[in-house]
């Protein structure tokens, strides 16, 4: 076997190249473009796809139902809004943390609400939250970080565009949200660390008009069968939850 890296010219005297074509009639060129056609396999193209969108999770806290709490990869902490937090009776803490968008807008904590405990499906996950001030005087629904998805074991199959918890439930699959609203969303919150006060430290941060924003579609959830998600069948029975989810938010915090 000719070695990848081998010269046409080492080859060609090494293996006698010349003695293995001499019943046929290619010539010495037709050899050395056959030989550089095989030896250096050709790169494949793949086909661009669309952005999937952002996956909406059906969830409860304190026995309020919650259809729109979303998922963010990008996001580093998970967000909720003031006026979510006083709707389920959750205690703040106080909290110097500012977070830095994607449009570079900055936006202060209102506090820190610790250890809440967020049902998704038959499990309990606590849940660290930031409360943060939107503009907004109706429910917001939350914004799941980076911490919740490592938590829950978040699989998300891009391809299939599906998203499974597999540390909640490895037959449950969210599909994405849809893609206009999901457009309209702030992606990536990164923690801002304060170097110290400046002259303009008293000056309210403003907050984003985008952050403000109406999510009219609830979480779209598809149950498959108890194989797990690494070795499910391509063609599975996929029926629509029975859950009835009809609440719609208004606002979102979904600073994705």
């Amino acid at each position: 076997m000719v070695p990848k890296d081998m010269s046409f010219e080492d080859a060609y005297h090494k293996y006698r190249l010349g003695n293995f074509f001499r019943e046929s009639r290619e010539t010495d060129k037709d050899i050395e473009l056959l030989f550089n056609k095989v030896s250096h396999k050709p790169k494949r193209t793949l086909k661009k796809e669309q952005d999937p969108g952002k996956f909406l999770i059906p969830c409860s806290i304190h026995s309020h139902h919650l259809p729109n709490a979303v998922c963010d990869i990008g996001s580093a902490v998970s967000i909720m809004a003031i006026d979510t937090a006083e709707l389920l009776g959750l205690k703040m803490e106080p909290s110097k943390d500012s977070f830095t968008f994607v449009d570079s807008s900055r936006v202060n904590s209102a506090g820190m609400i610790k250890n809440v405990k967020v049902e998704i499906g038959e499990c309990i996950i606590p849940v660290d939250f930031h409360a943060m001030d939107i503009k907004s005087g109706k429910t917001s629904p939350l914004l799941f970080g980076r911490a919740f998805m490592a938590t829950v074991g978040a699989v998300c199959d891009l391809k299939r565009n599906k998203m499974c918890l597999t540390n909640v439930d490895e037959t449950v699959f969210y599909d994405p949200m849809e893609k206009k609203k999901s457009e309209e969303l702030i992606s990536c919150i990164e923690m801002f660390e304060d170097p110290g006060p400046t002259a303009d430290s008293n000056h309210e941060p403003a907050i984003p008009e985008s952050a403000s924003v109406d999510i009219g579609n609830a979480a779209s959830v598809d149950f498959q069968s108890s194989e797990s998600i690494n070795n499910r069948p391509s063609a599975s029975d996929d029926s629509q939850s029975s859950e009835s989810i009809d609440m719609k938010t208004s606002a979102s915090v979904d600073t994705l």
